[in-house]
Order: structure tokens, then sequence, then C-alpha cells
């Protein structure tokens, strides 16, 4: 087997920032009180909860109160939120993009630096509690500052990020570029990613930004939202119980490190949604994870190709099992490639807590290490169950692991339960 090429780490120049100073703690409060009466002033309900700011000026929203299950948290009309295709209503008014660029997030980048030099802006309030600079995204780093992202994917998604920036930026009409520089666009950008919402109200490709709902900072699984076209409101419920001065959040989604650290700037330790983008001799790129899911399908259906000696992943049969031979080829594959990514990278280390870039890296390192090796312990354990493998046995041994959501026995019991139904022995 010929050896597994390192996938490439780039590079890249940091982008500029705008010059304006983040503003300290007592003057983000003052924003915040500010946005808060004007959101309540426009129809916004805040139910149980209370915005604030601490020393540092970073915001929350916490509990005013004990809050049961279920209890509705903030309701925010549909009149105070600004979408991407509805910018005519504003001081700045419409944004022509040009022929070149035509994305919503590419309107919404290029109105938001626009639109704060207006003092008559509707959406001041809003505008004023937006971060001045975005020091942890990595896309305002580079050089030597990347060193800690060193072999992981996240630095790979890092440099795709910030080349679309500075690509899509140069594609804008000149007359346009001559208003907004590049600093004004990556800023605006760096605010869509971490502050726009899909837009509530269509099924089309749109993005809003929703007042008040963007300060709430993420933790899967406390909150959820909807929203009633009766009414034209968005609302946060409560999916859990919190207790008064308790911090209460709301979900992003099933992100991974590698998305939170390029568009909000932040990892979670121990996150289950961590996906590693993975190198096999001859094939594209592959993503793993630490269950079994279509990422891991797709994987493997990627590494029996090239155990057979076939060409790329381009039919319904893919995924086909294809003899014992070839799937201890492919497992001794997938664990060599998992160990090499592995050994690329640096183990976590104790970064103080005042020094969020080297720390959110540190947690991006831990976690895809701990992906590669989970995968490669599955693809290993694996093998041993390969050598006359029947239904029988591959079910019972998937039964008896440990019914964890994620990690090595997670990846071998949705594997074996497949490998089971796919053998015609037993």
């Amino acid at each position: 087997m010929s050896p597994v090429p390192p996938l490439p780490d780039p590079t890249w120049a940091a982008l500029p920032t705008r010059t304006s100073a983040p503003p300290g703690g007592s003057a983000r409060a003052a924003a915040v009180a500010r946005l808060q009466a004007w959101a309540l002033e426009g129809g916004a309900r805040l139910d149980g909860v209370a915005l604030s700011v601490d020393a540092a000026g970073d915001g929350a929203v916490r509990a005013a109160r004990a809050i049961a299950v279920g209890e509705r948290l903030l309701a925010i009309p549909r009149a105070l939120m600004v979408r991407d295709d509805e910018l005519a209503a504003t001081a700045t008014g419409a944004i022509d993009l040009g022929p070149e660029v035509a994305g919503p997030r590419d309107a919404l980048a290029v109105w938001l630096p626009l639109e704060a030099r207006r003092p008559d802006s509707r959406w001041r309030a809003f505008l004023d509690v937006q971060p001045a600079a975005f020091a942890d995204l990595p896309m305002f780093r580079g050089g030597d500052e990347l060193a800690p992202l060193a072999g992981t994917a996240a630095r790979r998604a890092a440099a795709a990020a910030h080349a679309d920036v500075v690509d899509t930026y140069a594609r804008l009409p000149v007359a346009l570029r001559a208003q907004v520089s590049l600093a004004d666009y990556a800023w605006g950008r760096a605010i869509v990613a971490s502050r726009g919402f899909n837009a509530p109200d269509t099924l089309d490709d749109r993005v809003a930004f929703i007042p008040v709902a963007d300060l709430f900072n993420h933790h899967p699984g406390q909150t959820r939202w909807q929203y009633d076209p009766l009414t034209a409101v968005w609302s946060v419920e409560a999916r859990r119980a919190f207790a008064a001065g308790d911090e209460v959040h709301f979900d992003y989604g099933a992100k991974g490190n590698t998305a939170l650290l390029v568009g909000y700037g932040f990892a979670l330790p121990d996150n289950p949604a961590t996906a590693v983008a993975l190198a096999l001799p001859g094939a594209p790129a592959i993503t793993v994870t630490a269950r079994f899911d279509d990422d891991a399908r797709a994987a493997l259906a990627t590494a029996r190709r090239r155990a057979a000696g076939l060409g790329p992943v381009d039919d319904d049969d893919d995924d086909a099992w294809r003899g014992v031979e070839v799937e201890r080829a492919a497992m001794t594959m997938l664990a060599a490639a998992a160990l090499t990514a592995h050994d690329r990278i640096a183990p976590p280390d104790d970064t103080p807590a005042s020094d969020s870039w080297r720390r959110s890296c540190s947690v991006v390192r831990a976690g895809e290490r701990a992906v590669l090796a989970a995968t490669a312990a599955f693809a290993r354990a694996a093998i041993a169950h390969l050598a006359a493998p029947t239904r029988a046995a591959l079910v019972a041994t998937a039964d008896a692991l440990a019914p964890t959501p994620h990690g090595p026995d997670a990846l071998l019991r949705g594997y074996l339960r497949a490998a089971a139904d796919a053998l015609v022995v037993g």
C-alpha cells in the first residue's frame, strides 16, 4: 500500500481589521441597554431573561427568575429583523453587488459598514452592539499565529473561508469598493457568519439579522426557536429548567469545532459533531467523525473502492460489501491514514484562559486527535472481527459493546451491524 499523502497546511496573511477600538465593559453594557429598550419599544418581549455584560464587555443572556421547561423566553417581531432582500427599506438602501457577486451574505456584509455610518439608521441600536473586531476568527490571524492549527482540518477550512472573503471582495464593483474597504467587508462577513440566521419566514436562501437573539451564546439542547407566520413573531422557548442567574444558551445547531472556530471564533471541548478531513492514497479527501453516520459510510465506501482498485465513488452501489479481503484492506488503509493524520497534530496544551485564540486552537486539536484516534481504533478492531465473519457473530459483538453515542465503540457497533446486514453467509 502506498504511503498516505498528508493534506496540505495552507497559510495566509491576516485580513485587515477596522480601526475602531472595541468598547469597554461599561460602554458595551450601555449599548446593550439601548438595544433592549429599542427592541421592547418595537414590540419585542423578554420573558424571564435579562441581557447582561461583564467587565470585559462580553454579553450573555441570563435567567432573571426560575424558568420552567416550555416557557417562552424571547419574542422578536418580524418588523425588527433585517433581511438581505429587504435592504431597500433601510437608510443605506438596496445594495448593487454587480453581476459577479449575488450571495445574500454578501449584501448584508456590505450593508453593515455602510449602515453603521448612518446616524439615522433605524437599526442604530442593533449596529452599536456588534463587536468591533473578531480577533479569534482565523481569517484575522496569519503567519506564525496559525501554528497552533498545524495539521488540522480546521486550518484548511479557515484557509478556504479567508480566500472566499478576499476573492469575493475583489469581485465587488469598483464603486462599491471605493466605499467599503476590505477591512469593512471582512468585518461584515464576520458578523453575518456569527450572527446571521436563516430567514425564518421564507423557503428561499435568505439571511436575516434577528436583534437581541444574536446575544445568546451557544450550547446545544437548552432552547429551541419557532416562527409563527400568523403573528409574524420569532420566539425562543426553554427546553430545560433554569434557576435565576443561570446563563441561557441558544442552540446554533450540530456544528463541529471546525465550523465553530471558522464561523464564530470558539471551540467546544468534547464536541461530538467534530469532523476531520482525511487523505487516502489516490483518493479525494474523506470526512470522518466519531459516529457511524453518513460521513462514516461515505469514508468506508471510498476506502473499499481504493482497496478494490476502483476509481472514485460514482454510483449507487459504491458502499457495497466487496468481500472479506477487500474489507480488511480498506480497514488497514483507514487506520493508517487516521494514525498519520493524528500524529501530524500537536497534542493539546495548558493554554491560559486569557489567551482565547490559543485555547480554542488547543480544543480543536484535542477534538480532531480524538476523532482520528477513534477512527484508527475502530478500524483495527474491525479487522479482528473479519477473520471468519458470520451474521450472528457480528450482531452479537455489536450488541455487547457499550451503547456510547460516539467514539470507537460507537463506530464499531454501527459498522458491525451494517456488515452483518451486508453478509450473505451466516
